[in-house]
């Protein structure tokens, strides 16, 4: 204590050091414009990507849930001010929740019971929004206290989304105590090939005039109140041999304005002729500032991969 977690890992469940259970699918593509890179995405399949109720296509109920592991807050009570805040999104790039549909915050109390403290009906999709629910009663302030996040809609499949970012449970906050000391990367960069993700890589080297590369824009946000100074890097490597393909040294941001986003960008270079039938390149972006909270989300490891394939972005 305190915790704060993001989803900027790379996994497709949530970790299982602060959570208990692995319904929920985390990801960096479903969002639109998540605080930072990754979130947690709630819908209507298990995790292993079926369909709750595939059966009947009027189901409806619990869906995703995603449960904290205890936290001990059994030295503290409600002066402390003790606050949960997280962004959540509806939709997103998906089928949006319908008015029936809602996603519910739930706290575990010391007498063993799931009190519900927050929850939202169903919207097309808009920007993440914060929200904070404080621990207000007595009885929240126990060894095992626990949070759960619950989706209820469709079983059916991929529909009725919900995504959630950046949890933080801390002592000595207020309803509006949304910013933070932290810069990160916000989203993936574009792929050099875009509209492609991949294109045959003997194609490509045979006709590189079809496929020109495309300069790369990384987005970054700073989520405080103080403007910063922000240093990003970043490389390219051919994954086979480790050679540098292309590296753009420390440069630095002065000022990275507060609670602002931008798009750093990296120059195109032409993909680089080998003998094999295939080509990974693996790139790095890092973004750096100090103070910083959370250094999991200041840095992005890629890899473009050119094989036999075509595959869009």
């Amino acid at each position: 204590f305190p915790v704060t977690i993001h989803f900027s890992r790379p996994a497709v469940w949530p970790s299982p050091s602060l959570w208990t259970d692995n319904l929920v699918y985390v990801n960096a593509d479903l969002s639109v414009s998540p605080p930072t890179l990754g979130v947690a995405t709630f819908d209507g399949l298990d995790a292993n990507g079926r369909a709750y109720d595939g059966l009947s296509p009027t189901s409806r109920g619990l869906a995703d849930r995603m449960s904290s592991q205890a936290v001990n807050l059994q030295n503290l009570s409600p002066a402390d001010s003790v606050y949960l805040s997280f962004f959540w999104q509806p939709a997103g790039l998906g089928e949006q929740p319908e008015s029936t549909d809602s996603l519910a915050l739930e706290f575990l109390a010391a007498d063993s019971l799931w009190y519900g403290v927050w929850s939202q009906r169903g919207l097309p999709v808009q920007p993440f929004r914060p929200q904070l629910c404080g621990l207000l009663h007595p009885r929240y302030f126990h060894s095992g206290f626990r949070f759960r996040f619950s989706a209820y809609g469709s079983l059916t499949g991929l529909v009725d989304l919900w995504h959630l970012d950046y949890v933080k449970l801390a002592r000595a906050r207020n309803v509006v105590d949304t910013l933070f000391t932290d810069v990160a990367i916000k989203e993936q960069p574009n792929s050099p090939l875009a509209p492609y993700r991949r294109i045959p890589y003997r194609q490509l080297l045979t006709s590189p005039g079809l496929y020109p590369v495309s300069p790369v824009s990384l987005p970054v946000t700073n989520l405080g109140n103080s403007d910063r100074n922000v240093a990003h890097s970043y490389t390219c490597l051919d994954a086979a041999s480790g050679s540098v393909v292309q590296s753009v040294p420390l440069q630095i941001i002065s000022p990275f304005t507060a609670q602002s986003s931008r798009t750093i960008d990296y120059p195109a270079f032409p993909i680089p002729a080998g003998s094999s039938d295939s080509l990974n390149l693996d790139f790095t972006y890092a973004v750096q500032a100090s103070p910083d909270d959370r250094r999991a989300n200041d840095t992005l490891r890629t890899r473009l991969s050119l094989w036999n394939d075509y595959r869009l972005s």
